[in-house]
């Protein structure tokens, strides 16, 4: 039998929507209506606005974390000298949160350590200015005002220096010692050292200020007990190293200070003094082809420094490498132009490429600035030690900086001690770091050289500046 056929009134019925009295659909099918759309979209929009919010609150609190993170490694790299790395931490620091205290104060802090006093105080100037100071903004201004000279007249907040951050003592000592020994009482800041050390005998940092206040006196035998006790003590303070490293040298003990500045080269591996006295060691030491490669390796990261430049130079020729070592020299013979050494090296290359006619100018020129020396021996000779005033102490270093410049530094610096007022000393000061390839301490003299002319013209010679270190 077939199957049965439903009749129309056993199919399911459709029922029509309800209608209200005005014919539209009941509230009962409203789901597509535009009230309830808005509200769906309320909903959409306040849980997307959680979200946003949500998010930007993580995003801030990391932020701030790493922030923190970099502000505390860049106190580590303070407490251990290592100033390049310590401001780079900073910086980063500052940059995920512009108004970390913390982050603002180690980059003062580390520019205090450099002796650029001025740039620590506007540092801590804009923490003040953007309502952010605190007390630890205060307490390093006052101990940038400490080390900058004024010790002893502020001498009496040590005690309470000392008491306000028992984590932080250290840098309260540092600066009263350093302050006595920039304003030039060698033997406060000797004394207060010996304290600091009774107080606190396993202070690296009390030790390394023994040890270089030693070194002042030229009392090579503690400074080197110092130096070693430092680091010790601390294996990370690249301070303590390099003292031992110029000790060693100082003691003609080149294997230990190779060992040495092989230390410091592990902590900083672009520290140039490191650099150029590990290939000095290796000179003497006989082993030319590893001390032309440890130049080689320094210039690339110290092109302007003039001491690399003139002993790779000095040892191509020694190898009979005349063109390389023309190549190497061909940037300091503008700036150099009068220097005995360079005009000499210079003399002997072309001669050793068999071209007299070029090396016969810098010969000559060689020549001239030998007996240029030799009148500055004789008029120190004829100088007694007690009448060396400012303008002999200038013209012997001026002199000195443009025929043998490495001899200029003590008579600009006894001068700018005498005269600190004086532009054209100060500029030649600059010069002087600028040709030993310390860009920063160039840059300290010759802005100080510009402030003194400044000065100089709204008529104020003042009492003097402290000469930048």
């Amino acid at each position: 039998m077939g199957r049965k056929k439903p009749t129309r009134e056993s199919r399911p019925k459709r029922t029509p929507p309800s209608t209200g009295s005005a014919g539209e659909p009941s509230e009962s099918r409203s789901n597509g209506s535009p009230e309830r759309r808005v509200g769906r979209g309320v909903i959409v929009l306040a849980v997307a606005a959680i979200v946003i919010a949500v998010g930007f609150v993580a995003w801030m609190g990391t932020h701030q974390i790493l922030a923190r993170y970099w502000a505390a490694k860049g106190a580590g790299a303070v407490a251990v000298r290592q100033l390049d790395r310590a401001e780079a931490d900073f910086q980063k620091a500052v940059s995920y949160d512009p108004n970390l205290g913390a982050g603002k104060i180690g980059l003062a802090r580390v520019a205090r350590l450099r002796g650029q006093f001025n740039r620590a105080r506007e540092i801590l100037q804009q923490l003040a200015s953007a309502g952010i100071a605190s007390e630890g903004t205060n307490r390093e201004l006052l101990l940038v005002q400490i080390h900058e000279g004024r010790a002893r007249e502020l001498y009496g907040n040590f005690s309470r220096l000392i008491s306000q951050r028992p984590d932080d003592v250290d840098a309260v000592w540092q600066a009263f010692v350093d302050g006595f020994e920039f304003s030039g009482e060698a033997e406060l800041a000797r004394e207060l050292a010996s304290n600091w050390l009774k107080e606190s005998p396993d202070s690296p940092l009390a030790h390394l200020s023994m040890a270089q206040l030693a070194m002042e006196r030229d009392e090579f035998e503690p400074a080197e007990r110092h130096f070693a006790l430092a680091a010790q003590l601390q294996p990370q303070l690249i301070t303590a190293w390099q003292g031992l490293m110029r000790v060693s040298t100082i003691n003609y003990q080149h294997r230990d200070a190779l060992l040495y500045s092989e230390q410091v080269l592990a902590l900083d591996p672009q520290n140039i003094e490191a650099q150029v006295r590990k290939a000095d060691c290796l000179l003497v030491l006989h082993r030319d082809q590893e001390a032309m490669r440890e130049f080689e390796g320094a210039l690339e990261s110290h092109s302007n420094n003039f001491s690399v430049r003139y002993e790779l130079a000095s040892l191509l020729l020694k190898h009979d490498q005349a063109d390389r070592a023309l190549e190497v020299m061909k940037p300091l013979t503008a700036e150099f132009s009068d220097d005995v050494a360079i005009n000499y090296l210079m003399a002997v290359a072309h001669q050793q490429l068999g071209n007299d006619e070029a090396a016969e100018p810098y010969l000559q020129k060689h020549l001239d600035g030998r007996q240029a020396l030799n009148r500055l021996t004789e008029m120190k000779f004829r100088t007694e030690p007690g009448d060396r005033d400012f303008s002999f102490c200038k013209t012997v270093g001026l002199a000195y900086l443009r025929y043998q410049w490495d001899a200029a530094f003590p008579w600009l610096d006894q001068a700018v001690r005498i005269n600190p007022m004086d532009p054209e000393v100060q500029q030649a000061l600059g010069d002087f770091a600028h040709k030993r390839g310390d860009g920063e301490l160039a840059n300290r003299y010759h802005r100080q050289a510009d402030l003194v002319r400044q000065m100089l013209r709204r008529g104020h010679a003042g009492p003097g500046l402290p000469p930048p270190r």
